[in-house]
């Protein structure tokens, strides 16, 4: 509470904080919410609550213009509270490796929150064949994950492993659930761009906003393992679409989805209004 009255702007990340959000109302701070609207809560008590929190709030920081725009609309949150930014990236820190694709098709999938779908990218895998790297968490894996041939599982990687391995896939498959609007998949889909690898990921209206088919990566449908099979074959026997893919999509991402812009952005947040440089 000490640092809340000291700097008088608290910024919560992540979750709905209704104890925290009081407390700051009631010393007269500002409160800033930023990337913490999810998929629409069913259950009605959650959806008051979010509802009541985002609506009190004094400004609040999405990644996604139709995410934001579903959760304004659906909890008749005022829109001028909302601000849309990109997802922001270190660039530098992301560097280049010497790629070196091996001519056996290999996937790299990086996840762990519950919006992949590793059991669509494991059928793909089992009935195109080609090999698989999953970083991730094993309670997030279908039980047949061990079962299925040319299936590595990794966790807690140094990124100078991780970077080895996007330097040595063919591409890197972001799969998903059906039926998700915000956005997941958004670290993984910016860090393959940003190492240079082309990118198949499932349509969501998030990615849409920021990335086309056949421009910058490679859209499959929901729960379509032939879309992945035939998407990473497509990437294997065509490395100048490959490589089309690789470049435009990093290019947009280092524009884009620097540090830059979202400090600017977070500033005219944190400002109080009617305060100028």
């Amino acid at each position: 509470m000490v640092a809340m009255i000291k700097h008088r702007t608290v910024v919560v990340q992540g979750r709905v904080a209704p104890l925290l959000q009081v407390t700051a109302w009631m010393i007269g701070c500002r409160f800033v919410y930023v990337d913490v609207m999810f998929n629409m809560p069913r259950r009605p008590l959650v959806r008051w609550l979010n509802a009541m929190c985002l609506r009190c709030a004094d400004e609040i920081v999405g990644y996604s213009e139709s995410q934001c725009e579903t959760w304004t609309q659906e909890l008749e949150i005022p829109a001028e509270k909302v601000r849309i930014g990109r997802y922001p990236m270190d660039s530098d820190f992301y560097v280049l490796q010497p790629a070196n694709p091996p001519r056996h098709a290999h996937v790299v999938a990086v996840g762990r929150d519950v919006g992949r779908d590793y059991e669509t990218l494991l059928s793909a895998a089992s009935t195109t064949g080609f090999s698989l790297t999953l970083v991730t968490l094993e309670y997030l894996l279908p039980s047949n994950a061990a079962s299925v041939p040319g299936v590595q599982v990794r966790k807690n990687l140094p990124y100078s492993e991780l970077f080895a391995l996007y330097a040595n896939a063919t591409a890197a498959v972001i799969p998903l659930h059906k039926g998700i609007d915000y956005p997941s998949g958004i670290r993984a889909v910016l860090e393959a761009m940003l190492l240079g690898v082309p990118v198949v990921a499932t349509r969501t209206p998030v990615l849409e906003e920021h990335f086309s088919h056949e421009q910058h990566l490679l859209y499959v449908s929901p729960e379509d393992a032939v879309g992945i099979g035939n998407a990473v074959e497509r990437l294997r026997v065509d490395p100048g679409l490959a490589r089309k893919l690789a470049d435009n999509a990093r290019s947009v991402v280092v524009d884009q989805f620097n540090l830059e812009q979202f400090a600017d952005l977070m500033q005219s947040v944190l400002r109080p209004k009617g305060i100028s440089d």
